[in-house]
């Protein structure tokens, strides 16, 4: 009988593998998934997202240097969002609010000059879903243009090193890691919106998951009709288990292990062709991204060297659109 889930598939490696502990086996079924996955670009490890920005405001803060609160008028929807007194460099997060709304915790203490200070709260950090593996498309629903997403924050410090730049939405994102600053968002991807955006706006993206499959998940794409495939995989890790001094593993077997394991990687990259065939995934290469990239500043010279403005770059004015 076919497994239809991973819970079934697992049951069945056991039974052909009897002395191996079940939840090991379960282990090697998943294991043998992430091996599958781990380099790979299957069609069913894609998903939709929509990314927001909401339009930044000015407000009145009390900060003390040295300290991580700010005391204000604060709203629920400020968590998680970025917040600067001045135009200077990459500004600090809101990772806590109290229940009144009164006092805000940052990731970071407060460096500038305490005080009674009016800040500007933004959206200028992109906080990405915990099973985000990577980008895979993005686009600026505005200006109905592809965005690049392969830059990075140290880029940014070359070409803005003080985030001057801005305008109504943004253009680009650049990968800043993984977030450690504390707060609910702690462990996931964080990427930087440049220019900082102004406006609210919606953005559309669509990413590769993270997939940890439980029992009760179904088999998805190519595997939910060749579940041999990790069949086979786990099986592969099976015949490596020696088993205990009390309870030896029949199953062991470094010859078998090694001949599964080639017909496991075989069959991997036969899915893989028939995936591609079925759902094509390289759509970074069907982009003319020569409409798209004139919006990096490579040389920053030139804009020091004229009274043109961003907008004037842009074609037209700020938030008109790339327009060349």
């Amino acid at each position: 009988m076919a497994a239809t889930t991973f819970g079934d598939l697992w049951r069945k490696v056991s039974l052909q593998a009897s002395a191996v502990p079940p939840m090991l086996v379960r282990s090697y079924v998943q294991d043998a998934y992430q091996d599958a996955t781990g380099g790979r670009r299957f069609s069913w490890m894609r998903r939709w997202y929509q990314p927001t920005t909401v339009a930044s405001r000015t407000l009145a803060v009390v900060a003390t240097q040295g300290s991580a609160t700010l005391t204000g008028a604060f709203v629920a929807s400020d968590l998680n969002r970025q917040v600067r007194a001045t135009n200077q460099g990459v500004p600090y997060t809101i990772v806590a609010i109290d229940a009144g709304y009164t006092e805000a915790t940052l990731d970071q203490a407060w460096a500038g000059t305490g005080g009674s200070l009016t800040v500007t709260i933004s959206s200028a950090f992109l906080f990405l879903p915990e099973n985000f593996d990577g980008c895979r498309t993005l686009s600026n629903l505005v200006v109905q243009q592809a965005m690049p997403w392969w830059y990075t924050s140290e880029q940014l410090d070359r070409w803005d090193p003080n985030r001057l730049w801005a305008d109504s939405t943004a253009r680009i994102i650049a990968a800043r890691g993984v977030w450690t600053g504390g707060g609910t968002m702690d462990g996931r991807q964080v990427y930087e919106w440049w220019p900082y955006p102004s406006a609210t706006a919606v953005y559309q993206m669509s990413y590769y998951a993270k997939l940890e499959p439980t029992d009760d998940d179904r088999l998805q794409g190519q595997f939910a009709t060749r579940a041999e495939v990790l069949e086979t995989g786990a099986l592969a890790k099976c015949a490596l288990y020696p088993g205990t001094a009390e309870r030896k593993n029949p199953y062991f077997n470094l010859q078998l292990a090694q001949m599964l394991e080639k017909a496991f990687q075989e069959s991997l990259q036969q899915i893989s062709v028939r995936d591609e065939d079925t759902s094509p995934a390289e759509e970074y290469n069907r982009v003319d991204w020569r409409w798209v990239q004139g919006i990096v500043p490579m040389d920053t010279h030139l804009l020091r060297s004229t009274d043109a403005s961003l907008g004037d770059y842009w074609g037209g004015g700020s938030g008109v659109g790339y327009g060349y």
